[in-house]
């Protein structure tokens, strides 16, 4: 895979606290990051996810 599609240690952790149920501001305070961060991070994730695999008709 391409390292432009990879995800990011961060944005690993974010997906998982997410998975887990966690809010954005609540993993905002897991990380100590500011929420917008964790927006950024999680929309970054979608958008690697979403262009790693090429859709095939």
């Amino acid at each position: 895979m391409p390292r432009q599609f990879e995800l990011t240690e961060r944005e690993k952790e974010v997906l998982e606290l997410c998975e887990q149920g966690y809010t954005p501001k609540q993993i905002a305070a897991i990380l100590q990051v500011c929420i917008q961060r964790v927006y950024n991070l999680r929309q970054n994730a979608k958008y690697r996810l979403m262009n790693q695999t090429p859709i095939s008709k």
